[in-house]
């Protein structure tokens, strides 16, 4: 897991279909795992091959600590709106895999150059690759 991940084009080549491509995304972006620190909450819109994920702020037990914290809160702000792009496309022809891109769309600046609550939006990002992986073991995914 690099720590500039979240600034890269992830790109994805499955046998996987569009459809269940889609799902692991949205399921990614919105299932709250019991235990992770790094939760946060999402809105999905969808619209043909392509979903949003829009940053709504963070959950879970962060969400309680963070109301403590000027510096968290004024992070967590600025983070608000940030959206996650996810765009699949289906091979043409026999043997055609689907490729899907995944890339941080918008997101707000904190201290001039960061980006706010970039470890929560690098955890999600992981996640959609572990839901894919799971879906296809062999999904490839590289990341630019």
């Amino acid at each position: 897991m690099g720590i500039l991940d979240h600034k890269k084009t992830w790109h994805f080549e499955t046998s996987a279909t569009s459809d269940a491509c889609m799902d692991a995304f949205c399921k990614a972006m919105t299932d709250k795992p019991a235990l992770s620190l790094f939760m946060a909450r999402w809105t999905i819109s969808r619209q043909g091959g392509s979903a949003v994920a829009t940053y709504q702020g963070r959950g879970g037990v962060l969400k309680v600590t963070t109301a403590m914290s000027r510096h968290a809160t004024a992070e967590e702000t600025a983070a608000v709106g940030s959206q996650l792009t996810f765009h699949v496309e289906v091979g043409n022809g026999r043997g055609a895999r689907t490729r899907c891109s995944m890339w941080l769309s918008r997101a707000g600046s904190y201290l001039l150059f960061l980006t706010p609550d970039a470890r929560f939006i690098r955890s999600h990002m992981h996640e959609v690759e572990r839901r894919l992986r799971q879906v296809d073991p062999g999904v490839g995914v590289a990341k630019a």
